[in-house]
C-alpha cells in the first residue's frame, strides 16, 4: 500500500467534505445548483475511496 497515495486521499476527502458544507450554506446558489455540487463533490469523494481500495487489493492476493 502506498501511504503518500492514502494521505492525498484523505487530504482530498477532508477538503470536499469542507466544500460540501460550504455550498450546503451558501445563499447566492439556487437550490438545483447547490444539489449538483454536492452531489459531484459526494461522487468525487466516492471515486477517491474506491481508488484507494483498489491500491489497496493491487498488492493482495490473486483471488482478489
Amino acid at each position: 500500500m502506498d501511504y503518500y497515495f492514502l494521505i492525498i486521499t484523505i487530504i482530498d476527502v477532508f477538503v470536499l467534505g469542507i466544500m460540501c458544507i460550504l455550498t450546503k450554506y451558501n445563499e447566492t446558489v439556487n437550490k438545483q445548483r447547490k444539489q449538483w455540487f454536492i452531489r459531484s463533490f459526494v461522487l468525487i469523494i466516492v471515486i477517491s475511496v474506491l481508488e484507494v481500495v483498489t491500491v489497496a487489493m493491487d498488492k493482495g492476493p490473486v483471488s482478489l
